[in-house]
């Protein structure tokens, strides 16, 4: 890791609103001054590509994220490894670019992953169990990745427009009754 491509964010407010837009940051980090039961963090992606793994977005504290995809001048889309956002219950992608979260997201149990409005392609991998999914995809090709031991009746996978594919990766028995939720 370049400590030098490190960004750490202290004391952000309730609603903030950030933007990024270079080719290589290892890592971003951000805490509120005061945890509420209703942050909201709005960020703008254009053209990043977060370096290697174990590289991250980290914004523990907000309970919403709604993140905007948008291409970089030289056509760049955004390579985002890892999304930790633990108390987040809801996360929202909207734009044109594609947005890819290639190694983990982590967020609260339960919590809504809603792509519905981002018309550039979605890849989001879910590293482990994050409880019930419910993600909805965007109108571009989608992808996304759960642990087949903990795929269930409770995940709701709605891929959108596109043509969209789910991976189980991992080992473990999936009933029958995980197929209801998928659309």
């Amino acid at each position: 890791t370049n400590a030098a491509n490190a960004i750490t964010i202290s004391n952000m407010g309730a609603a903030t609103a950030i933007s990024l837009d270079t080719t290589h940051i290892d890592s971003v980090t951000g805490t509120l001054k005061t945890n509420t039961s209703a942050d909201t963090l709005g960020l703008t992606v254009t053209g990043v590509t977060l370096a290697a793994t174990p590289e991250a977005l980290t914004f523990n504290q907000h309970e919403t994220i709604n993140i905007t995809s948008n291409k970089s001048t030289a056509g760049a889309d955004n390579t985002l490894l890892t999304l930790n956002a633990t108390s987040a219950t809801r996360v929202n992608i909207t734009g044109a670019a594609d947005i890819s979260f290639g190694t983990n997201i982590n967020t609260d149990s339960g919590s809504v992953i809603d792509a519905s409005a981002l018309t550039g392609s979605l890849t989001i991998v879910f590293g482990a169990d994050e409880g019930s999914q419910r993600v909805t995809g965007g109108a571009a090709n989608d992808s996304i990745q759960l642990v087949a031991s903990s795929f269930n009746q409770l995940d709701t996978i709605a891929g959108g427009a596109g043509t969209d594919t789910l991976y189980l990766s991992g080992t473990g028995t999936v009933q029958s009754t995980a197929w209801g939720n998928l659309t």
